[in-house]
């Protein structure tokens, strides 16, 4: 990966809070090691419904969240938190086809990336999330 992406992603993370929501626990752990390069403040949930809890108890800078999950779906968790804060970031991953989610992801206007991806793709995509 190119060392100016990560010295640039690393400046734009280093004093920012994630929280990384995903069901699958061998992922939640992979993606949570990449996100830990750029800062230690990462918290995750394991479903929707505990990452709405989390999210109410602490207001983090960033979520990141997979859709397809038990209780309460990613979109659904996303929706709940835009209506008590629209300017959060947030990051959707899925590794549903594209097309479901274009609609949602220029209606919200937040960032959407297909699963899988690598770590250099993530790294794209946070960046492309704190420049715009």
């Amino acid at each position: 990966m190119n060392r100016g992406i990560m010295s640039e992603l690393g400046m734009l993370l280093k004093e920012k809070s994630i929280l990384l929501v995903e069901d699958d626990r061998m992922l939640r752990e992979i993606y949570r090691d990449m996100l830990l390069q750029f800062t230690p403040a990462i918290r995750t949930a394991e479903n929707g419904r505990q990452g709405l809890e989390m999210f109410f108890e602490e207001t983090p800078d960033l979520i990141i969240t997979d859709n397809d999950m038990p209780f309460v779906t990613g979109t659904q968790m996303i929706t709940q938190i835009l209506e008590s804060d629209p300017g959060q970031k947030v990051l959707l991953m899925s590794g549903s086809l594209d097309e479901i989610y274009s609609p949602f992801v220029r209606y919200t206007g937040f960032g959407y990336i297909p699963k899988p991806f690598n770590a250099t793709k993530l790294t794209n995509k946070l960046i492309e999330i704190y420049d715009s």
